[in-house]
């Protein structure tokens, strides 16, 4: 709970793990998956991809899952007002066709106060023809302001944040 996950749906031991003192565990809940790794009966490690949220030997939390997870609707909110965003940038924003919301390629990530959205759009450039680029855009959690805009290579608005 001190790192941010309230409850878990499913808690596995991971392949190759003996019986010894120390034990890694798969898990998922309160929107999240990652390992958890017991030494001795205590928590030694926490973590869900390249996050570490937990580490005995680093001295104990280091960090907070909720600074990093969206639920379900703030992800769509998220998708559809970078949509939005792409089109102030385009040349034709009426002719620009999205992914899917719902089956599309998209990468929606977030690190405190900045959401993260990569997917493709096709659109017709200034010749009329429809090409198709990816785009990224950065939106601020608590704003909902454009961060940042970048349609193929060319970067139409902000700073990238890292």
């Amino acid at each position: 709970e001190s790192v941010g996950i309230t409850s878990l749906s499913s808690l596995e031991k991971a392949a190759g793990t003996g019986i010894d003192e120390l034990q890694s565990f798969v898990f998922s809940g309160s929107g999240v998956s990652g390992t958890l790794t017991i030494e001795k009966r205590k928590t030694y490690f926490i973590g869900s991809g390249n996050i570490t949220l937990f580490d005995a030997s680093k001295g104990g939390k280091i960090d907070t899952i909720t600074r990093y997870i969206l639920t379900s609707d703030e992800k769509i909110h998220f998708m559809v007002s970078a949509q939005d965003y792409v089109k102030q940038c385009l040349k034709s924003p009426s002719s620009a066709k999205f992914e899917s919301t719902v089956t599309g390629e998209w990468s929606v990530s977030r690190k405190d106060d900045t959401v993260t959205i990569a997917s493709y759009v096709e659109s017709q450039n200034s010749f009329g023809a429809m090409i198709r680029e990816e785009y990224v855009v950065q939106i601020s959690y608590s704003t909902d302001n454009c961060l940042y805009c970048q349609i193929g290579s060319q970067v139409a608005y902000g700073t990238y944040q890292k």
